[in-house]
């Protein structure tokens, strides 16, 4: 009975923290572990961690598949992991110096460093090297902080609280900042995460308790299967045909010729739009930079969209396009200016300004107008483009098909809309364009047809009129937004209109990031979470 009382009292407050704290998967990670601990103890069973962390994994991958893809939850797991087996080895290593809770701290900081530094330097191509020697400090601050936390729910300590966070974050800002903190630029392909994990697994083997019986196992393994190994490796007819083998692939993998393709990746910045197109030729453009997401994505430019570029191999942006003076177009771009050697910056809101745009519709574009400024401190090329302009882009172009003079009174149907030329192929780019625009530029009879269509104004109810779906004849439709986002976008109206016609829609906010590859004879999209 006291057993089942435990279990009464803990699953519930487990649950209520997770609610409190924000559905995010570190925070569902812990309540899993928590619960599963709950019912080990309530059901009298031994706890092991390592069963913890993978029931706990594949529990939440089980509610939801796509959290696979999810950085946070890939980092929180792999964190965990070094804590549970990593940890537990650089303990052995420094506690004939130690054996207190600096040599304890020490060790956990190293595993949870150790584990984590492989999907760092995949996903942004950085690694903090000042890392464990700042978990001294940070470490004991966040304790004091979830404790202090929770408290808070009880006692009105706002102010010590913020304090406290702003010190945490101060911390590691600090850190980050001498020269050699962090490795940067050192992005890795995910073959060898796989490979670091590997050698990081067997390197930790030697120090563990059951170290002796493997080896010994192991040892009689090979003692058994020695002869057979060795009388196949050493076979001169095996070893002059794999030399041959290998020499044929090097040969057709150096006279094969590249594959001509266009490729357009959609980012996943939550609730906004950035667009990165690559020509064959290895030129470059992108086309807004922008998020909603801030209080979870920071500076979308710094967090996202660099790391990006970066990953994909541009060192230079022949061009940057902004179609909307929104936020959710903008905000991210200044970053990217500083980071990135930019050829021209085209200037769409500037085309668009109608005439009778007041100056307090300006002010309230702070991010705009802070964009503009950075431009013009950079010295970079201004482009104000007009209809029918042509940007080359190596074999590709981009045609402006919007805005068309005379200009109108919304600031929406005056976006930038463009179409990505290359060859026979095409890609509409819509910005946030609604009815009313696109049904002018429907009756203006201009090429629309196209093979991927970006939705306007991420897919909302006001925009992707049956006669702009019609006329672009698009293959595939995306439609870049956030996750559970406030403005309920796509539409339901939208999402049935493309139904119907079956155009097959991909979207940031379940698909993650998605790549659109053109050969000549076809466009296809493939998502980053399949």
């Amino acid at each position: 009975m006291r057993r089942v009382w435990l279990l009464l009292l803990i699953v519930p407050g487990l649950v209520a923290y997770a609610l409190v704290a924000g559905a995010a998967p570190s925070i569902w990670r812990a309540t899993a572990f928590g619960i599963l601990g709950a019912i080990c103890l309530g059901s009298g069973r031994d706890l092991d961690l390592l069963s913890l962390w993978s029931a706990a994994l594949l529990g939440l991958l089980l509610l939801d598949p796509a959290l696979a893809w999810n950085l946070s939850l890939q980092f929180t797991f792999a964190a965990v992991w070094g804590l549970i087996v990593v940890a537990p080895a650089m303990f052995r290593l420094v506690r004939h110096l130690s054996e207190g809770k600096l040599a304890q701290l020490a060790a956990m900081s190293l595993g949870a460093q150790a584990a984590t530094w492989p999907l760092s330097l995949l996903h942004f191509g950085t690694a903090s090297v000042i890392g464990w020697g700042a978990n001294f400090l940070a470490v004991p601050l966040a304790e004091i902080l979830v404790f202090a936390g929770a408290l808070g729910l009880i006692v009105p300590w706002g102010e010590p609280l913020y304090r406290l966070t702003a010190a945490v974050s101060s911390l590691a800002a600090s850190a980050a900042q001498p020269a050699g903190a962090l490795v940067e630029g050192a992005f890795w392909p995910t073959s060898w995460v796989w490979a670091c994990y590997g050698v990081l697994a067997l390197s930790i083997l030697p120090l563990a308790d059951e170290w002796d019986e493997l080896r010994a196992s192991a040892k009689a393994w090979f003692a058994k299967q020695r002869v057979h190994i060795f009388s196949f490796a050493l076979n001169p007819r095996i070893i002059c045909g794999l030399l041959g083998l290998i020499a044929l692939a090097l040969t057709i993998k150096t006279l094969w010729p590249a594959p001509q393709t266009l490729r357009v990746t959609v980012l996943d910045v939550g609730q906004g739009q950035c667009i990165i197109i690559q020509d064959p030729s290895g030129r470059a453009a992108l086309v807004d930079g922008g998020s909603l997401d801030g209080h979870e994505r920071a500076d979308v430019g710094a967090s996202v969209i660099v790391p990006a570029l970066q990953n994909l191999g541009v060192s230079r942006l022949d061009y940057v396009f902004l179609t909307s003076p929104d936020e959710d177009h903008c905000n991210g771009l200044r970053r990217v200016l500083r980071e990135v050697p930019v050829g021209a910056f085209v200037d769409g809101p500037r085309a668009g300004q109608t005439a009778n745009a007041s100056l307090w519709d300006e002010l309230g574009q702070a991010q705009l107008l802070n964009l503009r400024r950075e431009v013009e401190r950079l010295g970079v090329l201004v482009v104000v483009p007009h209809a029918d302009d042509a940007f080359p882009l190596g074999e590709a172009r981009l045609r402006i098909l919007n805005p068309q003079l005379p200009l109108v009174a919304s600031q929406n149907d005056n976006a930038l809309t463009m179409r990505l030329e290359w060859g026979n192929r095409a890609i509409l780019l819509s910005s946030d364009l609604e009815r009313p625009g696109e049904e002018r530029l429907v009756h203006l009879g201009l090429p629309l047809n196209c093979d991927v269509l970006m939705l306007s104004r991420h897919g909302s109810s006001t925009s992707s009129s049956s006669d702009w779906l019609g006329a672009s004849r698009a293959g595939a439709a995306i439609v870049s937004c956030g996750r559970f986002n406030r403005l309920n976008v796509p539409s339901a109206s939208v999402l049935r209109a493309l139904a119907t016609r079956g155009t097959p829609l991909f979207r940031t906010d379940i698909d993650g990031a998605l790549t659109v590859e053109c050969n000549q004879n076809q466009c296809s999209v493939t998502p980053q979470n399949p």
